[in-house]
């Protein structure tokens, strides 16, 4: 790639103009068209303004103490020269200072290194100043461009009548992946070079909006919005096709491509129907995939197997009650499906196995909504992630953060191709706080988008539908990680100072125990790791174990980091701190008469529960709905006992606790207030000390 900058003040010469809104007169959602990026490269502060050069408003790109950036939607430019510029003036009196240029964008859509022209200095509130930059491309490239409002001196900006020309070069369409099997078309629309044969019904007008709320658009084909001058105009209009004639079929399908953006929800704001004739009541058809951005996806197969033997219409409906968003349509295609039917996935009769894992479709298949299925292996590509509290709505395919929103670090999306986008075809992975979440979640590692990843868990409701929850192993390309050191434990009835404990909760249902906070973390609720209990004993990892010590009216309790976990505020959850806290950091023991422990912050009167509603260990002021006391499990020093069993008489002295551990040579070595059993030789004893 080779680029060449030019900065002036004058004209472009005559060329082919490429950009849309290039004079920012169309805005939606407080954003101005087309100049919203799905990358990072769109980094600025944006609001419209009404000191424009030509029309009735600009952008004012907001200055800051770090470099801003206005950025246009992505583009893929063939190879040629191409002449960027820009008029741009200072805000307010204070002087601003602006350069244009280019961001490539890679693969994963992430950014390239940004590529500039030179900085225009000084630019004043008294006039406008053309900016522009000459660059060639010598292959096909993906590009934001940009205009960076520079952090020296950091001052706001106007920007306005944009322009990107070329007399060589061009844009290139990104074809919409073909269907694996092409069907015979029955009715095709592409709105290529107009809107076609179909017509517009406005139900309710827009009144005031300046033309139609459907119009066709050279790059973007059928396009609706009902947005213009700064206001949203309420509307009901409809887009609908001429009568398209299925008496002649056996079956039929309909799909087509599109994008959106500035929608409160698309899902309900722009909706799909059928007809029967030109008069019929029209019902409504269910859209398998919507769009959540400017990049046009397709719709999904739609099914119109009861409509076959019938003339029927289809219609768009574009609502707008409160938000006007923008809904562009493409390659509306109404086909005979060929071929058998797709087979839905049996649900699989045999269990699986590390060695033969379900895919994702028999995971889904074998999911029992009333019924957790713990120790399930599930194979799959990890496509993305999602956003927020519903899978429909946030489910984000691919690494980066969502308009608005954040890369999760707690969840997964797997399916079993890389390439899939459909929600319904994925399995959401819970991923707790522990090796497997700092392994696997995109917000940290990014570059594991595509990679194949094996995993064990409990198939369970997740998200209200089928997820995999609790992971307690993985393998990722093929590669299993290094196996985690595992600790002894043995039930405890009584705390010994300077032990190391694990809090467990052990039912039928779970056998769980608390996971430390990590190790970057300042606060938060216990998460768990599962466990295999045997013999009365159980492994866990170094994380899982906490330290209590005892000190004045209790004990302290510290993680395997060694930082105190004590209770500030009044909040349920916990803080830890390296240094020994002034307050909140003190606990007191207590023994119910099946073993279970209350661990109770002297300073809050609060106590440790395992919340089933919210899978995590919290401190409660009062018993929770579904709360549950740990159990306490004492790391085991490699002599602990199921039983005494008297030996030889001159044995030394043994002092155990009653679950077994050896705790000393002498009651002396032990705290008072407990039992302890007392071995000599053949002789053993209970002893209150």
């Amino acid at each position: 790639m080779l680029a060449a900058a030019l900065c002036f003040a004058g004209s472009a010469m005559a060329q082919t103009e490429l950009l849309q809104n290039a004079g920012f007169e169309e805005w939606n959602g407080g954003d101005p068209a087309h100049w919203v990026s799905t990358t990072t490269a769109g980094s600025a502060t944006l609001s419209q303004s009404s000191d424009a050069r030509t029309g009735s408003s600009s952008v004012m790109v907001k200055g800051a103490s770090s470099n801003k950036r206005l950025a246009y939607e992505e583009m893929t430019l063939s190879p040629g020269t191409y002449t960027f510029s820009i008029y741009a003036k200072a805000a307010t009196e204070e002087n601003a200072r602006a350069c244009p240029g280019y961001a490539p964008v890679n693969d994963d859509n992430s950014m390239g290194t940004y590529v500039y022209g030179e900085y225009v200095n000084d630019i004043t509130n008294a006039e406008w100043v053309q900016v522009a930059y000459t660059f060639t491309l010598e292959a096909e490239t993906k590009v934001n461009l940009v205009v960076m409002n520079s952090k020296e001196p950091g001052k706001d900006l106007l920007l306005d009548d944009a322009s990107l020309t070329t007399e060589d070069g061009g844009i290139v369409d990104e074809p919409v992946e073909p269907e694996p099997e092409p069907t015979p078309s029955i009715f095709e629309e592409t709105f290529g070079e107009s809107l076609g044969a179909f017509t517009i019904d406005n139900v309710v007008p827009a009144e005031g909006l300046e033309g139609e709320v459907w119009t066709f658009d050279s790059r973007y084909g059928a396009k609706a919005t009902s947005y213009g001058n700064g206001q949203n105009y309420p509307t009901e209009s409809w887009l609908i096709s001429p009568s398209i004639d299925l008496t002649a079929v056996k079956s039929a399908v309909l799909t087509f491509d599109h994008a959106c953006n500035y929608f409160n929800d698309v899902t309900t704001d722009l909706t799909l129907w059928v007809r029967e004739g030109a008069d019929g009541e029209w019902a409504k058809l269910e859209i398998p995939t919507y769009p959540n951005s400017w990049t046009f996806v397709s719709s999904g197969e739609i099914d119109l197997a009861a409509y076959v033997g019938k003339t029927v219409q289809i219609g768009f409906k574009y609502v707008c009650t409160e938000k006007a968003g923008t809904y562009e349509l493409k390659n509306f295609v109404v086909a005979e499906k060929s071929g058998e039917e797709p087979e839905e996935p049996e649900v699989p009769e045999n269990e699986s196995s590390k060695e033969n894992p379900y895919t994702v479709a028999q995971a889904l298949a074998a999911y029992n909504a009333e019924v957790a299925t713990p120790g399930v292996w599930v194979k799959g590509y990890i496509v993305g992630f999602v956003d927020g509290q519903s899978l429909e709505s946030g489910a984000v395919f691919g690494a980066e953060a969502p308009e608005g929103g954040t890369v999760s670090a707690t969840n997964l999306l797997i399916a079993d191709k890389a390439d899939v986008t459909d929600y319904t075809q994925c399995l959401i992975v819970q991923l707790t706080a522990g090796n497997i979440r700092e392994a696997l979640n995109l917000q940290d590692h990014p570059e594991n988008l595509g990679k194949e990843v094996v995993l064990a868990g409990s198939l369970e409701t997740y998200f209200k539908t089928c997820g995999l929850k609790s992971p307690t192993d993985y393998i990722l390309e093929g590669v299993e990680p290094e196996p985690v050191p595992m600790i002894e434990f043995v039930k405890a009835t009584e705390v010994v100072s300077g032990k190391r404990y694990v809090l467990a909760v052990l039912n039928d249902e779970l056998s769980i125990v608390a996971q430390n906070l990590t190790e970057s973390a300042g606060y938060g609720y216990l998460y768990t790791s599962p466990v295999a209990v045997e013999d009365g004993k159980l492994a866990a990892a170094e994380n899982n174990a906490f330290t209590f010590t005892a000190t004045d009216g209790g004990y302290t309790i510290q993680d395997s980091y060694g930082r105190y976990v004590y209770m500030t505020g009044t909040f349920n959850s916990f803080n830890v701190s390296a240094e020994l806290p002034e307050s909140g950091h003190v606990w007191t023991v207590a023994f119910d008469a099946d073993g279970a422990a209350t661990i109770t912050n002297v300073e809050k009167s609060k106590w440790i529960q395992y919340s089933s509603g919210y899978s995590s260990f919290g401190s409660y002021p009062a018993a929770q709905d579904g709360g549950i006391l740990p159990y306490l499990y004492v790391e085991s020093d490699g002599s602990s006992i199921a039983e005494v069993n008297a030996a030889d008489e001159d044995a030394p002295v043994e002092v155990y606790t009653l679950s077994g551990v050896k705790v000393g040579n002498s009651l002396d070595d032990v705290r008072g207030g407990s039992i302890y059993i007392v071995k000599k030789g053949n002789v053993v004893k209970k002893v209150l000390k």
